[in-house]
């Protein structure tokens, strides 16, 4: 991952240390698309997407908006994912189902392929809607390029 060496989460709020991953994660998806890495790139991009939905229900401000029904308990990506769309912090036009099963195919072949572009504008979106960007990367630490 991305983060690995480039924060103390022991000097960090948990949400802190979580925004700062999503934010290193879409770096990280980002020059990974432009090197045509983009099995890892859309998996870097995955994983930002999981951490900036468990951000969102971590802070109380947002909590207060949250359409949660019942005793719903947020057990997977795809539970949080429905609490968003239902809350409306998440617009009803990014598939979640049809980005995990892009996700799950570029695992599995080796000669992925697909619109990059289009999905980053997509889950650039999401971030937006998530309140996740934009953010300043040249304020994020700097990676090892062997890294991307």
């Amino acid at each position: 991952m991305p983060h690995f060496g480039l924060m103390d989460v022991t000097k960090m709020t948990e949400a802190d240390a979580m925004l700062l991953c999503v934010q290193l994660h879409i770096r990280g998806g980002r020059r990974r698309f432009e090197r045509g890495m983009l099995a890892a790139g859309i998996a870097s991009l995955y994983d930002a997407l999981c951490y900036a939905m468990r951000w969102y229900i971590l802070l109380p401000e947002h909590q207060e908006c949250l359409d949660i029904i019942g005793n719903e308990e947020f057990r997977d990506e795809r539970d949080i994912f429905a609490v968003l769309v239902r809350s409306g912090v998440i617009g009803d036009t990014f598939d979640f189902d049809a980005f995990e099963h892009l996700v799950d195919q570029s695992l599995d072949k080796e000669t992925f392929q697909f619109d990059a572009p289009r999905v980053l504008v997509q889950i650039e979106k999401v971030m937006t809607e998530l309140e996740v960007m934009p953010f300043d990367e040249a304020a994020l630490p700097s990676g090892h390029p062997a890294a991307f």
